[in-house]
């Protein structure tokens, strides 16, 4: 894989096409870096965009502020620090990962997806995995989203559909328009003393409000309430069960790695788990699988990271090619395998033979069969398939008697006693 510098030329940058796996990453310089085999990579310009397609693997590091396209990818891909006012994806075969962006649209996604610090607005729609989104600035738009959908330290307006269940966390203390739509369950986790209006909707057992310390439980399918001094509408829709409470998790900040995230979620630990509801339970599995996402995406950041700086970037189709070699060597053993045992039978079955025309004469055979053939000398490649002798008329009693001793007492070989025994038919 060789690196090539190209001029942006002050235009924008778009990707028609990457047909195995994308990295794509910011960086404070003006031209754009391409890793990728040149065979397989097209790059050309016009009055518009500088335009990008690789039928291979694809690593690019973009000046930050350059407007950016992403039209679609065979295989996953890796997008970090893009800085341009909207950074647009469509059309991704794999899993998605976005880490640091501005405002963020996303369409068509075969995998899941992981989006982490979006510093403006997301929307997303037709995602075939689960979403799981942290630290977004703006408004949240998830429309059509085919599995579950985790979204945490959320301070704007936020609509959600998904066919899974849904779980959410605002960070902002002054909540703003809430819509999540489930066909499985939703938990909403809000700040304390918030002010607002809670309309739910579900066809589960009920709704679960912890809020203030205090855990009440409503039923019949629907139930409103306001939330301190009433405000901003908060609108949910679940098949299943609704839980919305202010306990159970805690925002601190994280004194890690600068420049990495800064926030994590803390599942409270004081929970006494033998006191809990059912519901309850449900609540604190939520909490803790969302802990787990959110650890899960930035070790996928890390080891995206590894990959565009130090990692592995051969072509795909070579490293299809040798995974197909390396079963096509494992078939080849098991064939050989096979071959060698066949081999082995066909010259135990002929060995057999003579031994009975032995005892048939009164000859001891004083050989052992098997050991006198191991496995290993057994010639693979073309594997012997000698046929008992036959008797002819024009060999004598007495001809035979003196062919067999010699191959007993070992002065001749199987082989050799078999040709003997054809010359002597001559």
């Amino acid at each position: 894989m060789e690196t090539k510098l190209v001029k942006t030329q002050g235009k924008d940058l778009l990707i028609i096409k990457v047909s195995g796996n994308l990295n794509l990453e910011g960086y404070d310089e003006e031209d754009i870096r391409v890793q990728a085999d040149p065979s397989q990579l097209k790059v050309f310009t016009d009055d518009d965009a500088l335009r990008i397609t690789c039928y291979a693997n694809l690593t690019l590091s973009v000046p930050n502020a350059i407007a950016t396209r992403v039209e679609k990818v065979g295989g996953m891909s890796v997008i970090r620090n893009i800085g341009c006012d909207e950074l647009y994806v469509q059309r991704v075969g794999g899993d998605l990962t976005i880490q640091n962006v501005n405002n963020l649209r996303i369409s068509r996604v075969g995998g899941g997806c992981q989006i982490m610090q979006v510093n403006g607005d997301l929307s997303a729609e037709r995602i075939s995995g689960s979403i799981f989104a942290s630290a977004v600035a703006g408004k949240v738009d998830f429309s059509s989203a085919r599995s579950d959908v985790s979204l945490v330290l959320a301070k704007g307006e936020t609509h959600i559909a998904a066919s899974g269940d849904v779980t959410m966390q605002y960070s902002s203390e002054t909540i703003e328009s809430i819509e999540l739509r489930s066909k499985g369950d939703i938990t909403l986790m809000l700040p304390k003393n918030v002010d607002a209006n809670l309309d739910a909707t579900f066809g589960g057992w009920d709704v679960i409000l912890t809020m203030d310390g205090k855990t009440n439980h409503y039923g019949g399918g629907h139930y409103n309430v306001e939330l301190g001094k009433g405000g901003e509408l908060i609108m949910l829709n679940a098949s299943g069960d609704i839980v919305v409470t202010d306990e159970h998790y805690e925002i601190k900040p994280n004194e890690g790695e600068p420049g990495g995230m800064n926030w994590f979620i803390n599942v409270d630990a004081d929970v006494d788990l033998g006191n809990l509801s059912n519901m309850e339970r449900k609540l604190q599995k939520a909490l803790e699988k969302v802990e787990k996402k959110f650890e899960h995406a930035e070790q996928r950041i890390a080891r995206a990271d590894e990959r565009i700086h130090h990692g592995d970037n051969r072509d795909i189709g070579q490293r299809i090619e040798e995974r197909a070699r390396e079963r096509a060597d494992r078939m080849s053993q098991r064939i050989s395998m096979k071959v060698e045992k066949r081999a082995r039978e066909e010259a135990l079955e002929a060995l057999s033979a003579v031994k009975a025309q032995l005892k048939e004469l009164n000859i001891p055979f004083p050989i052992d069969i098997p050991d006198m053939i191991p496995l290993s000398e057994v010639r693979i490649e073309k594997p012997a398939k000698p046929k008992p002798p036959e008797e002819k008329a024009d060999v004598s009693q007495e001809e035979r008697l003196m062919v067999l001793q010699m191959l007993q007492e070992g002065l001749i070989s199987l082989d050799e006693a078999e040709k003997l025994l054809s010359a002597l038919k001559g």
